[in-house]
């Protein structure tokens, strides 16, 4: 069994899909290696391995395979496409597209409706891919100060089922805040980690 911690402190261990506490299968000789892979990714600093099967003597050697604070950009081309709620006609704008919302852009998406609610900008990452962090900045290409100071996060592999991201102690969808100027990067690591092809931002204050 694993269990695992952030401050050594307060442990939990892995489960099944049933809650019970997950019993992985081990070896079978002293120099195979055995792979075993989470369902879900977790976040910890501390790892426990708790052996309660052995041949004659418990002994092992162990590697841990994970990332820490993982910083690869999911949503850059060519692999990574965007799209929004609502787009402007080229020819009436330069910019405020859905490409520009880029992180690494010097524009930036803006909305057509500035007082509409149900806005997104949606990442499609080529391929489901585990998401750990989330990075925002402000428009970047005008002199006047915009950016998105709270938002939304919705995830999906078909484009069809969107689900929220929400942490195991809520019950609503967590509220990010977002940021306070148009050029700092406001940077979230997410506490559950999620695995998705299809991720949208939904503006809620601005």
């Amino acid at each position: 069994m694993i269990s695992y911690s952030t401050d050594a402190y307060r442990w939990q261990y892995l489960v099944d899909q049933y809650g019970n506490q997950k019993m992985f299968s081990a070896n079978i000789d002293s120099y195979s290696i055995h792979n075993n892979y989470f369902d879900e990714p977790i976040v910890a600093r501390f790892i426990k391995f708790h052996p309660i099967k052995w041949h004659v003597h418990p002994s092992l050697r162990v590697e841990i395979i994970g990332c820490q604070e993982c910083k690869q950009y999911l949503g850059l081309p060519p692999y990574g496409r965007i799209s929004a709620s609502t787009t402007w006609p080229s020819r009436q704008r330069a910019t405020c597209q859905p490409e520009d919302g880029y992180i690494m852009s010097n524009k930036g998406w803006c909305s057509k409706r500035r007082y509409k609610y149900d806005q997104w900008l949606e990442f499609d990452l080529g391929h489901p891919s585990t998401v750990t962090s989330l990075i925002t900045k402000g428009r970047g290409d005008t002199s006047r100060d915009q950016w998105v100071t709270k938002y939304k996060v919705s995830f999906s592999n078909d484009t069809r089922l969107w689900l929220y991201y929400k942490e195991k102690s809520q019950i609503e969808p967590r509220v990010f805040a977002g940021n306070n100027d148009r050029d700092s990067e406001r940077i979230h690591f997410l506490n559950e980690p999620f695995f998705a092809r299809y991720v949208r931002l939904h503006p809620i204050e601005w």
